[in-house]
């Protein structure tokens, strides 16, 4: 999927998506029901069963490539947050998710053409932080923070 100047937000958050879920394994997928899902845009309002994988995306600003042209450059920021009942699997999957992304710069994830060839340019890791929830029955998330360019 190329990234499409009219909907640059909307194409490079299911570009991230789809990277995501097919370079990640999900740990429950034998047993995961089929209302649903392991990697979503936003937290559902659906039935959940942990772990998920959240994308959210930002369109961060806006520049022109030069004074004659209308040619611009959006720089865009990714969070990816997993979330899980325990803390082993919840750094598992973010170290999952962080491998599926790098190596999908180039096109050497199988069956991707690479992000650069779909307008998604300079994959920079932002940090990440935990934020867990007190006590043994408390949700463990994993907030990642990524950016991108596009130029369009």
């Amino acid at each position: 999927m190329v990234v499409s100047g009219s909907t640059i937000l909307h194409d490079s958050v299911l570009k991230i998506r789809a990277i995501i879920a097919s370079g990640t394994t999900d740990p429950i997928s034998g047993t995961r029901s089929s209302a649903s899902k392991f990697v979503m845009t936003s937290f559902p309002s659906r039935y959940v069963q942990y772990p998920v994988i959240t994308v959210e995306g930002n369109k961060t600003r806006d520049e022109r490539m030069g004074t004659q042209t209308q040619t611009m450059r959006s720089d865009l920021l990714f969070t990816v947050n997993i979330w899980s009942k325990n803390v082993k699997e919840r750094d598992t999957l973010a170290d999952a998710v962080y491998q599926s992304l790098k190596t999908s710069q180039m096109g050497t994830q199988a069956g991707w053409t690479g992000t650069q060839l779909d307008g998604l340019y300079d994959l920079k890791f932002l940090g990440e932080n935990n934020i867990d929830e007190e006590g043994k029955a408390g949700i463990h998330r994993k907030r990642m923070n990524f950016g991108y360019f596009v130029i369009g």
